[in-house]
C-alpha cells in the first residue's frame, strides 16, 4: 500500500489530467517541485483538482534526482563524522547515505547503504526534540522523496521542533543494493506489455458462467506464470542479498538511524501511512521500549501482513471498497453536471454506477482504439476500472477521472487511456529506481509458502470476493497492490529476522496515535480498529470523515488532524478515543471557489498554507502503473 511513495504524459485534450501519482508507491521524476510552492503559498487556493494540473500534462512533483543522486559520499556510525550534500531538487535539505550492518545478527554479512534526506528542526538546537523518520507506504516508496517535498510541511505542523529524516528503505530508489533485476527500465517494461502486470485484469460481464471463468483462468496462469519468471530472473541477478530486505530489517535500521542523528538512548519518533503504518507497528512491537512519538495512518494489517497467506491480504483490505465508491458517485450527484462530468440532471447515483458499467462491460468485449497518444495502443476494460479504483483511493482526483470516463463513454478515449498508460522508458538506460523491490518486501515479511494457490484456485477466490467483498474492483486491488506467488520468491525463508507478533505491547513512552479516513477502500477502519484495541492502552483512535486512503488522499488534512498532531508532537498530548474530524474541503468545489483564511490566527493560518501543499503533495503521487 503505497502511500507514496513514476510519471509521464503528453498533453492531452481540454479537461485531461495530470501526470500523478499515490500515497503509497513513489517513483521519482522530473521537474516542477518548485511549482508546487509557487501554486501555494498564496493566502487563498484553487479548487484541488485544478493545482496541479499544468501545460505540460507532467506532474508538478514530477523529481528526476536519481542521476544527480551522490553515491559516494557516505556516513558512518559515528555521529561527528556525519557527511551531507544538497538534496537534488531541494536544496533545503541535506542528504547523505549511512552505512548500515547488511545482517545485524551476522556482522559477516557485509553492510548496507540507506539513502536519506533531512530537513533539520527550525527551532535552536538547544530546543530540538529529536528526529520523526517517515516512510510514504508501499512497499517501494521512496522516504527520501517524501522529505524533499513533505519535509518542510511537517516541519511546520510540529513547528518546526523536530528535524525530518526520509529515507529510502533496504532495495528501495537510491539506497544500495537496489532491487534491479531487470537491465533496465525498458526492459522490465516491454516484459510486462499487454499482459495483467501492464493492463491489469479484465473482469468479464459474467465473471461466473463458464466463458468468464475462462478467462479469469487464463488471466491467473498468465500472472502466475509471470512472476515465476521475474522472480526466477531476480534470484539470478541479485542472489542472496535480497533476502535483507524485509519489514524487520528496516526497523533496525530505523533504530540505527536514531541513534546516530539524536543519540543511544533518544526515542524513537515516526510516521508513516499505508504499508508505512505496517512499520510502524513492526517498529513500536519490537522495540516497544524505544519509540517516543509515533503516527500511523492509512492502516493495512499487520497481523495477516506476517502471519495470513497473500491470497487472503485484498479479503482483508478491500472490506470498504465498495462503500468507498458510493461515497463518490453521491458527491457526484450532489455536484450535479456543471461540477461533476458523469452526472445527469435528475440523475441518481445507481444511474451513474449502471452507465459506467455497462460502459466496462462494453470494453471488455471491444476495447477501444486509441491513436491521439505518444504510446498508441487500445482502451482495455482493465485499464478503465483501474483508474476508477484509483479515484477511490484517491478522491482529490475523481472530478478529473470523471471527466475523463464521461468524454470516453461519448466517444473520445485518449484522456482516459492515458491515466493508466506509461510511456517507454526510451532511450533505454539502467533503472536507477529498483523494480521489484516491493516483492522483496512482501515476500519477506509473508508466511513462507512451498506451494502457493494455482490458477484455479485464484479464480475461486477471485470469484469470493467479488461476490463477498467488492463486486466491482476485486482484480484491480491485486493490480494496485501487486503481492503474491511467493512461493516463486527466490531467497523465501531464507531472512535474517522474520516478525509475526505479538502485536500488543505496551509503549512505557506514552500512546501511538492511529489515523484513519472514515472510508478506506485499500486500509480500512475496521484494520485500525484492530490495531487500537490490539494496544490497547498504549494507542488513541483518530477517524477523519472522508473516504479515501489515507487523510490526505481524499481533499487534504484537516486542520482538526492538524491541531492533533501538533499537540501530540509538541508534549505528547492524546485525544480522546476514536475521536473524528471533519474535512475543510469538499471533493467537488465551485469554479472560483477558495478555501479562505477569514478567522483563523495567523498560526492557523500558516498551518493551513502548510496543508495546501500537503493536499497538492499527496494528491498528485503516483499509483503504481499509473502514468498520472
Amino acid at each position: 500500500m503505497s502511500r507514496f511513495p513514476s510519471e509521464k504524459q503528453k498533453q492531452q485534450t481540454s479537461g485531461s489530467p495530470t501526470t500523478a501519482g499515490r500515497f503509497f508507491e513513489f517513483e521519482f521524476r522530473k521537474a516542477l517541485a518548485s511549482v508546487v510552492i509557487l501554486l501555494v503559498l498564496g493566502w487563498t487556493f484553487a479548487p484541488l483538482h485544478k493545482l496541479y494540473k499544468n501545460a505540460a500534462h507532467k506532474s508538478v512533483l514530477e523529481l528526476d534526482d536519481s542521476r544527480q543522486w551522490n553515491h559516494d559520499i557516505l556516513s558512518t556510525g559515528d555521529p561527528n563524522s556525519l557527511r551531507f550534500f544538497p538534496c537534488p531538487g531541494n536544496p533545503k535539505l541535506e542528504c547523505t547515505n549511512l552505512v548500515v550492518p547488511k545482517d545485524y545478527f551476522n556482522a559477516s554479512a557485509g553492510t548496507s547503504t540507506v539513502a536519506l534526506a533531512r530537513y533539520k528542526a527550525t527551532v535552536p538546537k538547544a530546543k530540538s526534540k529529536g528526529t520523526i523518520f517517515i516512510n510514504p507506504g508501499g512497499p517501494g516508496g521512496s522516504g527520501v522523496y517524501m522529505a524533499t517535498l513533505w519535509g518542510e510541511v511537517l516541519s511546520t505542523i510540529v513547528q518546526g521542533e523536530y528535524s525530518i529524516v526520509g529515507f529510502d528503505p533496504r532495495g528501495i530508489a537510491r539506497s544500495r543494493p537496489v532491487v534491479n533485476c531487470f537491465p533496465t527500465k525498458l526492459h522490465h517494461q516491454t516484459f510486462k506489455l499487454n499482459t495483467p502486470l501492464d493492463r491489469s485484469f479484465d473482469l468479464p460481464p459474467d465473471p461466473s458462467s463458464p466463458e468468464g471463468y475462462d478467462s479469469l483462468l487464463r488471466q491467473w496462469a498468465s500472472w502466475r506464470a509471470l512472476y515465476a519468471t521475474q522472480y526466477q530472473i531476480c534470484g539470478e541477478t541479485m542472489g542472496e542479498e535480497l533476502k535483507y530486505m524485509g519489514t524487520a530489517t528496516v526497523v533496525r535500521d530505523i533504530d540505527y538511524m536514531a541513534k546516530v542523528f539524536d543519540g543511544k538512548s533518544a526515542p524513537i519518533h515516526y510516521y508513516g501511512g499505508s504499508y508505512g503504518s505496517i512499520l510502524g507497528a513492526y517498529l513500536v512491537n519490537i522495540l516497544p521500549k524505544r519509540v517516543g512519538r509515533v503516527i500511523i495512518e492509512g492502516i493495512a494489517n499487520p497481523v495477516l501482513w506476517s502471519n495470513g497467506p497473500t491470497t487472503e491480504w485484498l479479503r482483508d483490505w478491500m472490506v470498504d471498497t465498495e462503500k468507498t465508491y458510493q461515497w463518490l458517485l453521491d458527491d457526484c450527484v450532489s455536484a450535479g453536471p456543471s461540477l461533476c462530468a458523469l452526472a445527469r440532471e435528475n440523475d441518481t447515483s445507481s444511474s451513474i454506477a449502471k452507465r459506467i458499467d455497462n460502459y466496462l462491460d462494453a470494453l471488455y468485449y471491444a476495447p477501444v482504439p486509441v491513436t491521439n497518444h505518444s504510446r498508441p495502443g487500445i482502451l482495455t476494460s482493465g485499464q478503465a476500472r483501474m483508474t476508477l479504483y484509483v479515484a477511490t483511493n484517491a478522491p482529490a482526483r475523481w472530478p478529473l477521472i470523471a471527466q475523463s470516463f464521461a468524454q470516453a463513454m461519448d466517444g473520445d478515449a485518449t484522456s482516459l487511456y492515458s491515466w493508466y498508460t506509461r510511456e517507454l522508458a526510451l532511450p533505454p538506460g539502467p533503472n536507477l529506481d529498483g523494480d521489484t523491490s516491493r516483492a522483496a518486501v512482501s515476500c519477506a515479511d509473508s508466511v513462507p509458502e512451498e506451494k502457493g494457490a494455482d490458477a484455479k484456485e485464484l479464480v475461486e477466490m477471485t470469484l469470493d470476493v467479488l461476490a463477498n467483498v467488492t463486486k466491482r474492483f476485486a482484480l484491480s486491488g491485486q493490480s494496485i497492490e501487486p503481492d503474491g506467488a511467493c512461493e516463486f520468491w527466490p531467497t523465501k525463508g531464507r531472512e535474517p529476522e522474520r516478525f509475526t507478533g505479538p502485536w500488543n505491547h505496551t509503549l512505557p513512552n506514552g500512546p501511538m496515535l492511529i489515523v484513519s479516513s472514515l472510508s478506506d477502500p485499500i486500509t480500512p477502519l475496521a484494520s485500525a480498529r484492530l490495531i487500537n484495541k490490539l494496544m490497547s492502552h498504549s494507542s488513541r483512535l483518530i477517524i477523519q470523515d472522508t473516504p479515501g486512503h489515507g487523510t490526505s488522499s481524499a481533499v487534504g488534512m484537516s486542520l482538526c488532524i492538524a491541531h492533533t498532531f501538533r499537540a501530540y508532537f509538541a508534549n505528547g498530548t492524546v485525544p480522546e478515543n476514536e475521536k473524528h474530524c471533519k474535512p475543510d474541503r469538499k471533493i467537488f468545489e465551485p469554479k472560483g471557489s477558495e478555501v479562505g483564511m477569514q478567522g483563523l490566527s495567523s498560526g492557523d493560518k500558516e498551518l493551513k498554507e502548510a496543508l495546501e501543499r500537503s493536499a497538492l503533495v499527496w494528491s498528485a503521487v503516483k499509483w503504481p502503473g499509473m502514468s498520472m
